[in-house]
Parts: structure tokens; sequence; C-alpha cells
């Protein structure tokens, strides 16, 4: 423990001290939890800060003055800024969430936090270091391509990683990536990929068919507990033929192997650091590479190696933030790493910014998933299609504040439905008929939910609560719910989808990935969308393909197994100095492209020198 936490815990045992208060060393033994001798210890050396007046009692048993000099509040927060300097921000934030702190002083560390966010110019060996600094506010749970479950670890792992090919969003064309050309058989069974010669990875090696061929069957390998198996349930055998080639056996046909292989979770890795099962640090081909990480901090620096164009800034920083703490930052890049509750409390202090808005819809949708094999009143059909009568969506856009958001119909905006509008789904006339028809009596539906998602879940509640639906939240930590020991007993999950680089892949993924995205299949329903969806893999006309995909997206709202609530408004908020802004499908800015002009240099914040 820090000299300055036993500080604390003499102001916050002993308030009275300040004017000078009589103490025995029990009594200071019991508050600092350690012998008489160390408390003597620790007195002499707070003596020496001049934090304390300390004159002993003579005597065993006998009582001693003690004054308080300093007040321990306005020590923390300079210590804690003194930590913030040097990048240790976990023992500062410890520092600062210390029971007792002064509501004041914290504030005050927290608005001057603010200031270490966004550009800041560092000192290099050679050069002033370009960092972009951000706030997050969610622990960064796996970088493994083979492991991610939310859609902020998959920007990251896309930002470390490379796949053999590219999706364009725009025209949802595959592109060459680290394979330069690829061809398939007539049958859509054999696939051959040719690998571009001269890519390294971030520990120097350069990449080959052989790494490529081991990525496959290491995800192969890692079987259901990774929600990218599916990808690589038909391929037969994979092999290299020399050093840049590789061929891949299907068990069936499947005229989209090329888009499986643009998928996040194909993302090629050295074979010969994961073979080992004992990298510390994620290692890919990526335009950044990791140098540091753990649970306080993320930081990524640009690959000089990069294959295509070297990232513009040198390095990117995610600081980890506890959820509820406000900063002001001089600059927010698409709410990265948002608090969980969005809305006006969260954009406290935008308005000092010199800021600009954009954005769009995000790519996906927020939903409620009910599990029909569990005891509940949402078993009954009729109790399903009642709560997604009853919901309006507009007014949930309007009191959570989610502006730009538009009512959901599905996983993927369809449309432009003008803001303003009425909720489409909204009857509350039927839904009350209906209510009723089911026979519900007032039994209690709990929502499982993890942190991102609270003040969503609170709106749904209280608004069905209004026509006398009882709800009861159950809230996750983001590592309960993608640790799937909920699902056995959950009866409603209330959750968010978005897409990744392919709108026909993120259909394939969420509904291959089943409980992962948080849906619940039944067994019938999920033996039906899969044989749909084998068709789908063998239509070789991509607008056929796409229609059936229409067909079997369907399939989730036939029974209302799945209730969809709203496609979520892309907030991005940054400063106009800041160039190379581009959301991407998740709803994230890459961090490639991303630079600031000259003006913005500064050496005022308190970024490390």
């Amino acid at each position: 423990m820090q000299l300055i936490e036993y500080y604390h815990r003499l102001h916050t045992e002993l308030p009275e001290a300040r004017g000078g208060l009589p103490v025995t060393l029990e009594r200071l033994s019991g508050i600092f939890y350690c012998s008489e001798r160390n408390v003597k210890f620790i007195l002499h050396k707070m003596a020496a800060q001049s934090w304390i007046v300390w004159k002993p009692g003579r005597g065993r048993g006998n009582h001693s003055e003690l004054v308080l000099l300093e007040d321990s509040g306005t020590l923390i927060r300079k210590e804690a800024m003194r930590l913030v300097q040097e990048e240790n921000i976990k023992q500062a934030l410890e520092l600062v969430g210390l029971p007792g702190m002064e509501p004041g002083e914290k504030e005050a560390f927290f608005q001057w936090l603010g200031g270490a966010f966004g550009f800041q110019e560092v000192s290099g060996r050679s050069r002033p270091l370009e960092v972009l600094r951000l706030p997050y506010y969610a622990p960064l749970l796996t970088m493994d391509p083979t492991r991610m479950i939310y859609s902020k670890d998959m920007h990251l792992v896309r930002q470390l990683f490379d796949t053999l090919v590219r999706v364009q969003p725009e025209s949802g064309k595959v592109m060459p990536h680290l394979a330069h050309h690829w061809e398939f058989s007539g049958d859509g069974m054999l696939w051959t990929f040719y690998l571009r010669k001269g890519v390294r990875f971030h520990h120097g090696r350069e990449m080959t068919a052989e790494d490529a061929v081991f990525s496959l069957l290491r995800l192969k390998e890692a079987g259901s507990r990774t929600p990218f198996h599916w990808l690589v349930q038909g391929v037969e055998q994979v092999r290299a033929v020399g050093g840049y080639i590789m061929e891949v056996e299907l068990s069936a046909p499947n005229y989209m192997f090329d888009r499986f292989a643009s998928s996040a979770g194909l993302s090629i890795v050295p074979k010969d650091s994961y073979s080992r099962g004992q990298h510390y640090a994620p290692v890919g081909t990526g335009p950044f590479r990791l140098v540091e990480h753990d649970v306080s901090m993320c930081i990524l620096e640009a690959f000089p190696d990069y294959f295509k164009e070297r990232a513009l800034l040198d390095r990117v920083e995610l600081w980890v933030l506890p959820s509820g703490m406000k900063v002001t930052p001089q600059l927010r890049i698409s709410d990265w790493g948002g608090s969980p509750r969005q809305g006006a409390e969260s954009r406290q202090g935008e308005e000092s910014l010199s800021s600009k808005l954009t954005g769009g819809l995000t790519k996906g949708c927020n939903f409620m998933s009910f599990n029909i094999e569990q005891p509940g009143p949402q078993q009954n059909r009729l109790f399903r299609e009642a709560v997604h009568l009853l919901l309006d969506r507009q007014a949930f856009i309007r009191e959570i504040k989610q502006d730009g958001s538009l009512p959901a119909q599905g996983l993927l905006p369809q449309g432009n439905l003008p803001p303003d509008d009425a909720d489409p789904c909204h009857d509350l006339t039927e839904g009350l008929r209906l209510l009723a028809e089911s026979g519900y009596r007032g039994e209690t539906l709990k929502l499982m939910l993890n942190t991102g998602h609270v003040a969503m879940a609170e709106w749904i509640a209280r608004w069905l609560g209004q026509y006398g639906i009882a709800v009861k939240l159950d809230v996750m930590s983001r590592e309960e719910a993608a640790g799937l020991k909920w699902v056995k007993n959950a009866q409603c999950y209330v959750g968010g989808l978005v897409a990744d680089e392919d709108r026909v892949m993120f259909l394939l993924e969420l509904l291959y990935a089943g409980h992962y995205s948080g849906f619940f299949l039944h067994k019938e329903l999920q033996q039906e969308m899969e044989e749909r969806l084998r068709s789908v893999q063998q239509e070789p006309g991509a607008d056929a393909r796409r229609n059936q995909l229409a067909e079997v997206q369907a399939l989730l709202a036939r029974d209302r197994d799945v209730i969809f609530l709203i496609h979520p408004a892309n907030r991005i908020m940054y400063s106009p100095t800041l160039r190379g802004v581009t959301v991407n499908t998740l709803g994230q800015v890459d961090f490639k492209d991303l630079w600031f002009l000259p003006e913005t240099f500064s050496q005022d914040s308190p970024s490390r020198t």
C-alpha cells in the first residue's frame, strides 16, 4: 500500500485530527492493519513529507498527539496526475477511486484528465511521435481472431491482422488483400489462393502459404469454442503448394468461400508463434502492432513494414477507464468504447469541443431474443407478438436520446423511413388484445443483458410495465456474457449486432453463431435455417443468394423468436483538425488513415515526455 493511502485512511478515520488529536499506537495499528512497529515507521515517513506532526507519548499505552497538515484529497489528486504523466493509468484510477475520496477533488482530476485525450505529440528517439489517445470504458476481452465476440474487439483485430481478401463495403465486391489472386473449380469445391510475396508479420518473418494453412486448421481445431467455427466446417483438406499458394478442398460446393476468407475470424497468424500456444501478444501483418496491453491500457504502434501504406499516426493509445467515470476529452471519436449509459449524460462537455458531427445508421440492430425452451411467459407466441406490438420504438429513440436512429423491421436497415415517422410495428390496441388473449397473468419476464445495454433494457422494463408486464433485469459483465453460461437459464436476451465489412457475411455469421449472437434458435428453427443456409452457399448466382438470405432472415421474425428494436445511429464527434476520418461498417473509425493538422500540436496537455 502506498504511503498516501495510509494518509488517506487517517483523514477518513480521524477527521478531527486536522486540529490535533490524542491517539494511541494501538488505535493507529487498527486503522493501518499492521503492527505498532510498522505504525511508527509509517508515521516517521509521513512526518518527513511534512504531512503530519507526530508527538509520541511516553510509555506503552500512553496517548500521543497527531496533527494532520495536508488535505488527503489534494494529495491524491496530485499523485494521480503524476502517475498519469508516467502512463500508470491503472494506479492513478485506483487512487482516485479510494472510498471517501472528496467528490470535488475527484471531479477536478477527471476534468484535468480530459486534456490527456485526443492528439498528443510526445518525444521519440529520433523525432516527435504523433499519438492519438482515446478513453475506453470496457475491458478488451481478446485480440485472438478466433475468440472475439464484440464489435470493438473485432475492430482492434482488424487493426492488427489481415485476411486473404477484403470485401468493399460500398460495392460488396471481394477484393485482393494478402492474396493477390484466387480461383475456384466449376463445382465450387476446390479453391486456390495465390499469396503476395514479401508480406511480413510483426515479429519480422515473411508470411508463407504454411501460415495461411495453419490459420485455417487452427480455426477448425477450435471447434465450438469459437463463434467462427462454421467458416471451416466444410473444409475437407487444406495444403500449401510451394511457398505462396494454398489449396482448399471442400466437402460440398460453396461459391461463397472467398467471402468466408474475408472474415476477421480467418485472419492469418504466424505458425511459429501460435502453434506453441505461448504467444504473449497478438502477432499479425496489420497496419498496427501491439506493444503494450494490460487491464488499464492498450498501445498500438504503426507497423513500418506494412505491405500497404504505412499508418499516418505513429501510435494509438486506449486508456481503459472505469464505467461511470466522466471525463471531458478534447476529442472524441465515435464514442470510442462509450460508457454503457448513452445519452445526454454521456455527452457532457461536447459543447466545449471544436467539433464536427457526422455518422449514419449502424449496419445492424438492437434486438430482443426469446428462449422458448425455458419456462416463462415468453413461450407463448401471442405474448411475444404482443410485446412486439406494444413497444414504440420511436418513443424509445426520443426518450433515450438516440438521435438519428430508426425503428428496425429486420437485421439491416431497409429503405429510408423519415426519422419523425411513427413506428410501423407499434399497434397498442392489437398488442393489448393479444396480451389478454395469451392468458398472461403477471408472470415476471427476465431480461439478460450485458452492461452495454442497460439504458435500453431499463426503458423496455418501464414501457412494458405500464401495460402490466413485469420485467426483471439481470445485468452481466461483458466477460460473463461472452462466457455463455447464462444461456441455459435465460428467458430473453437484449443485445445488439453490428455488421462487419460484408452484409451477406454478416447475416451468415449471426445465424450460424447462434448463442454467440444472442439468438436462441430452438431445434426445429435451427435445422430449418441450416438447410436454407447450405442452399445459399451452393447457389452460384449473387442475386439469388441475396434473395435466399432475405427469406432466411424472415424466419427469425416469423414467430417473433426475435424482436427487432432499432438501427442505432453512429455518433461521430471529432475535431475538424482531425483528417482521414471514415466510419467503417462496425461503426468505428479505422486508425490507419487518421492524421492531424500541425496547428493541433500541443505540449501543454498531460502527455508523457
